[in-house]
C-alpha cells in the first residue's frame, strides 16, 4: 500500500515536468512567430494602398481586424471610401480633352483655355489635377551637357 502512493506521486511529478517542457516549447514557438511577424512588418515594401488590396473582406478564417494588424495598417483604411468631387471630375475631363488637342499646354495655358470655356480655376488646382492624371506638357527639356560641370553627375570608378 505504501508503494502505491509513491507510484502515483512520482507519476504526477513526471506529468508536471512534461507539461512544463511542453509549455516552454510553445512559448519558444510564440516568440519565434512574433519575431518573424515584426520582421515581416518592417520589410514588407508595399505602399499602404497595396497593403489594403491584400485584405480579403470575405475571408471567414481571419477577421479584417487581424489581417490589418498583420499588415501593420489601421483597420479604418480598409473601409475608407474617398469622396470624389464632381466638379474636379468635370475639370479633369475638360483638361484631358484639351490635352489631347494641345499636349504642349502647361498649367498656365491650360488655365487660360479653361477660362475661355467659363471655368475659373487657379493654376495650382490645374497643376494638382494634371499631376493626379499623370499628364505633363510636352516641351524640349534641358540638355544635361549644357549644365555647369559641377552640377552634372560624374561617376567615379
Amino acid at each position: 500500500m505504501e508503494g502505491i502512493i509513491e507510484l502515483f506521486t512520482d507519476r504526477k511529478k513526471f506529468r508536471d515536468k512534461e507539461k512544463n517542457l511542453f509549455i516552454e516549447e510553445l512559448y519558444k514557438e510564440i516568440g519565434q512567430l512574433k519575431v518573424e511577424l515584426d520582421w515581416l512588418k518592417k520589410n514588407l515594401d508595399l505602399s499602404v494602398k497595396k497593403k489594403v488590396l491584400l485584405i480579403k473582406k470575405e475571408r471567414r478564417t481571419t477577421s479584417v481586424k487581424r489581417q490589418a494588424e498583420l499588415l501593420g495598417i489601421a483597420r479604418s483604411r480598409v473601409y475608407y471610401q474617398p469622396r470624389i468631387d464632381p466638379y474636379n471630375l468635370e475639370l479633369m475631363h475638360i483638361i484631358d480633352e484639351q490635352y489631347t488637342k494641345t499636349p504642349f499646354y502647361g498649367s498656365r495655358r491650360m488655365r487660360e483655355a479653361l477660362k475661355r470655356k467659363d471655368y475659373f480655376v487657379n493654376r495650382k488646382r490645374i497643376q494638382r489635377l494634371m499631376r493626379l492624371m499623370g499628364i505633363e506638357a510636352i516641351y524640349p527639356k534641358r540638355n544635361p551637357q549644357s549644365l555647369p560641370r559641377d552640377a552634372r553627375y560624374i561617376p567615379i570608378f
